[in-house]
């Protein structure tokens, strides 16, 4: 069990993306062919926030520098004070190569990074013990961010994931989030297809979800938090959120992880009921993103 889906995640889907949001209703003909990927099992799934700060694969001996920025668990390490030779500038610090400053634009994908959402079902309805908590999973997306760490007002944040390639209720999903059941492969079907109705993401009209944001704080450094207000755009309506994020700068890459508590009504659905509320999902959805971005 990789996390409980009770807790805030700082892994990003950023989850997550996804967008994404909100399962079901009735009757929708959609296209039913899968997302590109589908992971074994939870141990496949990305999650940078575990390899950024791990020693896996490095010397054995951790960085020195004392700010636990350590190997990324490739075995590739940044070299920061492990005596190897590094010629020192006029501080006496490591001399990188480069004295660019100001900011730097990193792209992101599905092939190293993580964006989903998490539905919960509503335990008040009458027949909660008939339905499912559900993970949806972000696929073939990209993002990019352009970020300052000097200066963390000087950001730009685009997050586009396509709603065809959602991924729905996945074996190894449920399984890293915590749940402890799973969902039978026409079940998975059919919630996808009532996932893209139109009282719901609506696909046949609105074929992404997008995060987008330009307004950022904090105290700045290549690790810390930063507070991001942007823009989530699920099914044409569009809704600011500010949420505070962790960001690490390790091997040039740039690591963010977070989340974002919505709900259905700000994107002005309703959360899926069935048999006249017997079954219900909950108004309050999560969006967790864990995502490196490498620099363009």
């Amino acid at each position: 069990m990789r996390q409980d889906p009770d807790q805030i995640t700082i892994r990003l889907p950023l989850t997550l993306l996804t967008g994404l949001v909100a399962l079901v209703a009735v009757g929708c003909q959609v296209d039913e062919s899968e997302p590109k990927n589908e992971y074994e099992s939870a141990d496949d799934i990305p999650t940078p926030s575990d390899d950024v700060g791990s020693d896996d694969g490095d010397d054995g001996e951790d960085d020195d520098d004392g700010s636990g920025d350590n190997d990324d668990g490739n075995g590739s390490g940044d070299g920061s004070g492990s005596g190897s030779g590094d010629d020192l500038d006029d501080t006496g610090m490591v001399d990188t190569g480069t004295d660019e400053t100001g900011p730097v634009t990193y792209s992101y994908n599905d092939d190293d990074s993580l964006i989903y959402v998490q539905i919960w079902k509503d335990e008040d309805a009458w027949g909660s013990d008939l339905a499912h908590n559900h993970v949806i999973r972000g696929d073939l997306w990209d993002g990019e961010v352009e970020l300052d760490t000097d200066d963390l007002s000087d950001c730009r944040f685009d997050f586009t994931v396509p709603v065809s390639e959602l991924a729905v209720d996945e074996d190894s999903m449920r399984e890293y989030v915590g749940y402890s059941d799973t969902i039978s492969t026409s079940d998975r079907k059919e919630i996808r297809e009532h996932m893209l109705d139109s009282n719901q993401l609506d696909g046949d009209n609105f074929a992404s979800i997008r995060f987008e944001a330009d307004d950022c704080s904090g105290s700045g450094g290549d690790s810390g938090s930063i507070s991001v207000s942007g823009k989530w755009t699920i099914r044409g309506v569009t809704h600011s959120e500010t949420e505070t994020l962790s960001y690490q700068v390790h091997d040039d890459k740039l690591y963010l992880q977070g989340t974002y508590d919505l709900s259905h009504g700000d994107f002005g659905m309703d959360p899926y009921e069935a048999f006249g509320g017997l079954v219900a999902n909950e108004e309050e959805f999560r969006i967790t993103i864990d995502v490196v971005g490498h620099p363009n």
